[in-house]
């Protein structure tokens, strides 16, 4: 698990506590559901609108790894109080990423449909399974 929510999710079905995360936790992320990047895709592949253009397909709406953290516990029912511990993070590691997703919208109307909070009890669900 390489990437941020299932390694985040993972740690806490497996009961880590505190909560590990990398870095001071105040870097700021956008994340987008698989399903909203399908339709998104078919749609620039359909327009005549985005021939020879390029968009940033995304959500806009950033988070910090510690508020997705805390989310996380909340959405998983911990018992426990949320309490993280910070680990060093990435040398080179981007401190802010947001999408300027205007282009999308304007061009295609096209965005996001999927909450993040809905995104992420799917996740939740799939590895409760494994």
């Amino acid at each position: 698990y390489a990437h941020v929510i299932p390694d985040l999710i993972k740690k806490i079905l497996n009961n880590q506590y505190p909560l590990e995360l990398l870095g001071d936790g105040e870097q700021i992320r956008c994340f987008t559901h698989v399903g909203d990047l399908a339709e998104g895709i078919v749609k620039v592949m359909e327009s005549e609108k985005a021939v020879n253009e390029d968009f940033n397909m995304a959500s806009p709406q950033p988070i910090k790894m510690v508020d997705l953290a805390k989310l996380l516990w909340k959405l998983t029912n911990q018992k426990k109080p949320f309490k993280v511990k910070y680990a060093k993070g990435f040398k080179f590691d981007i401190k802010k990423r947001i999408p300027d997703t205007t282009k999308i919208k304007k061009l295609l109307n096209w965005e996001p449909k999927v909450k993040l909070e809905d995104g992420l009890k799917e996740v939740i669900e799939w590895l409760q399974l494994r």
